[in-house]
């Protein structure tokens, strides 16, 4: 029998197989279980004009840009390093799902005891135009979406997660029929409103596999007055949902 310590390891020898249906390698903590372990699952991954993940090109243009992270299989993991090992830089997005999944006081303490056990990837397998200049964050395609649950299945077989946490109010929206392969199952529905975001519940059937429970959250760098601490709450303390 193996050591625990080699698990993560093995998971990503794994992973790596599957180049291709992926671009990024999904992030798997050092204390990530090789099963029954949570996966969180973001939405998107973007080319921002001066983002210190990516070395760009000379001359690098949005299209470039774009190219540069797509090609880079670590760039998951470089960014969950960046901000939540590291934390050479802060995020309120990964910085929120922490105080959401713990309580611990001290934010380094916090990002550490989360990111080390959790798995991370993002649903849309393709770099999306991030910050240039005065111009916005770009959004998914339509077409986007049935590749990227195709790869998050594809991901799921590896891991094996008990669990599965969905960051971006369109994830667990798009965890339905119109976007998954035909022989895996989902059903969703919201829970309550947080103030203006719905917290959903549901769960995700892949396919010859058991269900899979999930929650789905706004994103907490997006969301108006997000509070990790009310999220936290509601996510421990389940009532029953609204269809």
């Amino acid at each position: 029998m193996k050591n625990d310590e080699n698990k993560p390891n093995d998971l990503r020898s794994e992973l790596e197989k599957l180049r291709g249906a992926l671009t990024w390698r999904p992030w798997v903590g050092e204390k990530y279980p090789a099963e029954g372990g949570l996966l969180v699952i973001g939405e998107s991954n973007y080319a921002d004009e001066t983002n210190g993940i990516v070395d760009y090109p000379e001359g690098v243009t949005p299209g470039t840009a774009v190219d540069t992270v797509n090609k880079d299989w670590e760039f998951t993991n470089k960014v969950v390093r960046c901000f939540c090992i590291d934390r050479t830089k802060t995020n309120r997005t990964f910085d929120g799902i922490s105080g959401v999944l713990t309580e611990l006081p001290d934010p380094e303490e916090r990002s550490h005891a989360v990111w080390n056990s959790i798995a991370y990837m993002d649903l849309i397998q393709c770099a999306l135009v991030g910050k240039w200049g005065d111009t916005g964050r770009a959004r998914p395609k339509k077409e986007m979406w049935g590749p990227g649950w195709t790869a998050v299945l594809a991901a799921i077989a590896v891991l094996k997660p008990g669990k599965l946490l969905f960051v971006g109010s369109d994830v667990a929206t798009t965890c339905n029929k119109k976007f998954l392969p035909e022989n895996a199952q989902a059903h969703v529905v919201n829970d309550r409103k947080i103030g203006s975001c719905w917290l959903r519940r549901g769960w995700l059937q892949p396919p010859n596999s058991n269900r899979i429970d999930f929650v789905g959250i706004p994103n907490p760098g997006g969301a108006h007055g997000f509070s990790p601490a009310d999220w936290k709450d509601a996510l421990e303390s389940p009532k029953p949902g609204r269809r």
